[in-house]
């Protein structure tokens, strides 16, 4: 620490009042001058070396040094406070001695828990300045640049209502930078006594109306819509497990194999059905000829008799062309290359969807990198848990890791994983996210990972799904987002989560764990690293439920629907919004309610006993129940009974039981076309 720089901003709060006069005065004619210790000060201060090229006075900051790291560039640590025109004298001033304190002391904030790099610092004030600048540009606009200097001299004479019309007017979107600044760097208690003198306003940034930004513009969202999630895992799932059909390799998932002829999918299987085993084999023959593996090599896999000359050896490269692949009746290279890029991309979301893995773990999975642990159950081994070991270099040592550094696998990842391998034969480059380019000999054994694009990857599977283009961020935020969802009651966002709590269950020494309950040991909440995501889980629950311009079906769901319309009428005239009244209902808990939470009010008596009120439950269904109301967050529910009845009777192997499946089936098929 400086301790000169420190001593200098210690003495700030004596003159900080005649600075300000005389900093505001600047462009007047009859401007006071400073009195001789103000003075002093002054210059003293205006001398202070922020580096080693630049003092505390000049209009240009440069922190760069000989000894900075190369990999950050020039402007990084340049700040130019002239950028900034519309920001009166006293605010710069202020501004540049916060981060004169902030580059002193290497700290500041009520979160911060560690010293800040200069590009850190140097990022987040020309951050903060920019967003000032068009604050001040509003006001100024709106009242007059004379007015306003004499109103605002300082941050803390700034109001909301300051803040949230320049949000609007000047379209600011939202900012972390900017609202972890205002939250918590400005208001550390040095930052206060020392610079601003008063407490900055509390800077509620879900009160402002920011706009979209360009990555949500472009759809680079946060989360996937759960229409989206469930289709895309649904498509993926059914492609994954064809293909190993086609293969003829083994198969984990279960489930899909049974919905796999139930389930219609838009990537129906179906329209690549002209492309079998034989062709893929030819073409892993074709790309390792063309990469200059040799026949002793390449015989390692399975080739196609059609490839073998009379000779009884390989062609060459380019007599499979002419002698296999120009033939009528076999499928188009392209076809085929496209088919292959179609399943990469359905096993690669599969496996980013359910391990929820950030982009530097990802890039070190080795395939064929397996480890089965044993798992314990109430003092009883059980049968081993498939789990695949990667290098966490983020949050080894808290609680963000979700297995610190391997993943359980659920059976759908497992077959996901089985489809790369087999497709890794032909690249020849053992890591899982890498260039589909077939590596030669010598460079399969220096391969090394790769930062492949995952939209060019994902994008041969998810581009006939949806415009969406997500990020490995997005399908991890999303995994917790789920799983939160369905320990809320929705058990059919994809049936494949359900398997994770059948997995890892068996890893701990607790009782048995429905199946629908993916909250379980807190995973979403170290996947998410916070409650946000839950929360926002919670309010959706709540507007599925209580929205006044919301769906109701059911007997009483017009009489519900009109309920909470009378009843947000109240509070809008009291001055909330809808969003504030969702927010408050899901804190009180009220987004917990499951499947026929009694919206009907208890309306209807038990039939058991008439004095009970009915307390919903899956009863709670237009089917049963002419009061009863229901949602469409219901529905997964409902869908989720009838594909698991109708795939326990086409198997043939309900025996007694059938009729009473049946009788399910089909109550569940009246719930969902009600």
């Amino acid at each position: 620490m400086n301790e000169k720089n420190m001593e200098l901003l210690i003495k700030l709060a004596v003159f900080k009042k005649p600075i300000f006069v005389f900093l505001k005065d600047l462009t007047r004619i009859n401007q006071k001058p400073l009195d001789i210790d103000a003075l002093l000060y002054y210059e003293e201060l205006q001398q202070v070396k922020v580096s080693k090229v630049s003092n505390f006075s000049d209009n240009l900051w440069n922190l760069n040094s000989s000894e900075v790291n190369t990999k950050h560039k020039e402007h990084v640590l340049k700040i130019d406070f002239r950028n900034f025109p519309d920001i009166s004298e006293t605010v710069i001033f202020e501004m540049k001695c916060i981060a004169l304190l902030w580059l002193t002391i290497g700290k500041i904030g009520v979160t911060s828990k560690k010293s800040h790099k200069d590009t850190t610092i140097i990022g987040t004030v020309k951050e903060v300045l920019s967003f000032l600048n068009k604050v001040f540009s509003h006001l100024n606009e709106d009242y007059s640049i004379e007015f306003i200097r004499d109103k605002k001299i300082v941050l803390s004479d700034l109001h909301e209502s300051d803040l949230a019309g320049a949000v609007i007017k000047k379209k600011i979107v939202k900012n972390h930078t900017i609202t972890d600044f205002f939250n918590s760097k400005i208001q550390d208690e040095k930052v206060i006594e020392l610079i601003i003198g008063s407490p900055f306003l509390i800077f509620k940034e879900n009160n402002f109306m920011w706009a979209p930004s360009s990555r949500d513009i472009k759809s680079r969202l946060d989360l996937l819509p759960n229409k989206v999630f469930e289709e895309s895992v649904t498509n993926a799932s059914i492609l994954v497990i064809d293909f190993l059909q086609k293969m003829e390799l083994p198969i984990n998932d279960k489930v899909t194999i049974s919905r796999k002829n139930v389930i219609k999918t838009k990537l129906c299987p179906k329209k690549y059905a002209h492309i079998t085993k034989e062709h893929v084999d030819a073409y892993r023959v074709l790309r390792l000829s063309k990469s200059g593996y040799n026949e002793e090599f390449i015989a390692q896999y399975p080739i196609p008799q059609g490839l073998i000359s009379l000779s009884g050896h390989l062609y060459s490269f380019s007599r499979q062309t002419k002698n296999y692949w120009d033939h009528s009746d076999t499928p188009k290279l392209n076809d085929v290359k496209n088919y292959l890029r179609l399943i990469r991309g359905a096993s690669i979301f599969i496996f980013l969807a359910f391990t929820g893995m950030r982009s530097s773990e990802l890039t070190r999975i080795i395939l064929d990198n397996w480890s089965m642990t044993t798992g314990v159950k109430d003092g009883v081994i059980t049968e081993p848990i498939p789990q695949i070991s990667s290098l966490v270099s983020k949050g080894r040592d808290d609680t963000h890791g979700l297995f610190t550094d391997k993943w359980v696998l659920i059976p759908i990842v497992v077959d996901g994983l089985g489809c790369l391998e087999y497709i890794s034969t032909y690249t020849q480059n053992r890591y899982l996210f890498s260039s589909i380019t077939a590596l030669n000999a010598e460079e399969s054994l220096k391969a090394r990972p790769t930062a492949a694009n995952l939209s060019w990857v994902l994008n041969p599977f998810l581009s006939s799904l949806t415009d969406l283009v997500p990020s490995v961020h997005t399908l991890r935020d999303t995994l917790a987002y789920q799983m939160f969802r369905i320990d809320l009651g929705l058990p059919f966002i994809s049936y494949q989560l359900k398997h994770m709590v059948d997995l890892i269950e068996k890893e701990t020494s607790l009782g048995t764990v429905s199946n629908v309950t993916l909250g379980y040991g807190d995973i979403g909440m170290r996947l998410s690293k916070d409650g946000r995501i839950k929360q926002q889980v919670e309010i959706e629950k709540v507007k599925a439920n209580y929205d006044p311009d919301g769906s109701y079906y059911g007997g009483k769901g017009k009489e519900h629907k009109s309920k909470m319309i009378k009843l947000f009428q109240g509070y809008i005239e009291a001055g909330y919004t809808k969003s504030e009244v969702f927010e408050v209902m899901a804190e009180q808990g009220l987004g917990l309610i499951d499947v026929g939470g009694a919206l009907c009010y208890g309306d209807r008596a038990e039939e058991f006993d008439p004095t009970l009120p009915c307390v919903g439950s899956l009863r709670c269904n237009p089917v049963r129940c002419k009061n009863s109301t229901i949602t469409s967050s219901h529905i997964p529910r409902w869908k989720e009974i009838y594909l698991s009845n109708k795939v326990a009777i086409d198997s043939g192997l309900m025996g007694d039981n059938k009729e009473a499946a049946l009788v399910a089936m089909n109550e569940a098929k009246l719930v969902l076309d009600a």
